[in-house]
């Protein structure tokens, strides 16, 4: 059982990539350490705390506080420039039709806890060996407990031209951070641990209760993440459906449609089983759902 807690949280998000869409994206080294690099640097570039990151093969995950609603912009940069490092090095295949992001809203301390200890825990999910802190490519040792500095470069003892020919970018990133010997940034420099610590799980025997999840607990937060993209993929395979059917019965496009016409559509698909969602099926031929839910049964 988990700790029981109904406080609400404001501004918190779960951002994470399509991971269905690609085979292998980050297939190097090199291209997670650019990636989770990336990620830090532009959430300290739009002022958006960090409470959890990973990066698989095939996707990532944050999770974030976003007081000053940058989201939508620190989630743009993430696309157009990661589009941009695939592209600049010869593997825009690997993007497929595009880099598809999606983020969800958390409502409360549990929620919260729950989806810092999913990305935590996602490398050993899905296959990695060792304890999550030994992932690569997660949060290290960020959470109660700490990592040896000798092992680790200052920032501030980079040169500024240095500093941007390591990281990619022409952020200052502060000073006090550290990076190791392949130039990633040491997670535990850029995560609000201090609230993950002692706002949110407050001890380190809560930190374990929600650490051992049930193995159901897990399939539901991947069936979240991954329902999204699907819903929106099938959601786009009914819009163009639409498109055509409208072309081929009335000979123009759903957007320029009678009321009529676009009842007299939706009816038609409703009947072949097109889909099984009425909001969906109003949303592709442009009606408000309200007049499919007496008519469609």
């Amino acid at each position: 059982m988990y700790p029981e807690t109904s406080q609400p949280v404001r501004d918190c998000y779960h951002i994470y990539s399509d991971g269905t869409r690609h085979s292998v994206l980050f297939e190097s080294r090199r291209d997670k350490i650019y990636a989770k690099n990336l990620l830090a640097i532009l959430a300290f570039h739009y002022h958006v705390a960090l409470y959890a990151i990973v990066i698989m093969e095939t996707h990532f995950h944050v999770v974030v506080r976003d007081p000053q609603e940058k989201a939508g912009r620190y989630i743009g940069e993430i696309r157009r420039l990661l589009s941009k490092y695939f592209h600049k090095s010869g593997r825009a295949d690997l993007l497929g039709k595009g880099l598809d992001i999606a983020w969800d809203s958390i409502m409360d301390e549990e929620e919260l806890m729950r989806k810092i200890i999913y990305v935590f825990r996602n490398g050993i999910d899905a296959g990695f060996p060792l304890l999550p802190e030994c992932y690569p490519w997660g949060a290290g040792r960020a959470y109660f407990q700490r990592e040896n500095m000798e092992n680790y470069h200052k920032v501030s003892d980079l040169g500024v031209r240095e500093k941007a020919r390591i990281f990619h970018t022409r952020v200052d990133i502060p000073g006090e951070w550290y990076y190791d010997d392949e130039q990633m940034l040491l997670a535990s420099s850029y995560l609000d641990t201090r609230f993950v610590e002692k706002a949110l799980f407050r001890s380190q025997k809560r930190f374990l209760a929600f650490l051992h999840v049930r193995k159901k607990d897990l399939t539901d937060l991947d069936w979240e993440c991954a329902s999204k993209f699907i819903e929106e993929g099938s959601e786009q395979t009914l819009r163009n459906r639409a498109a055509a059917l409208a072309g081929q019965l009335f000979k123009a496009p759903v957007s320029r449609l009678s009321q009529a016409d676009k009842l007299f559509l939706a009816k038609e698909m409703w009947k072949s089983r097109e889909t099984l969602s009425r909001r969906q099926l109003a949303r592709a031929v442009h009606l408000e759902p309200a007049l499919l839910e007496g008519i469609l049964h």
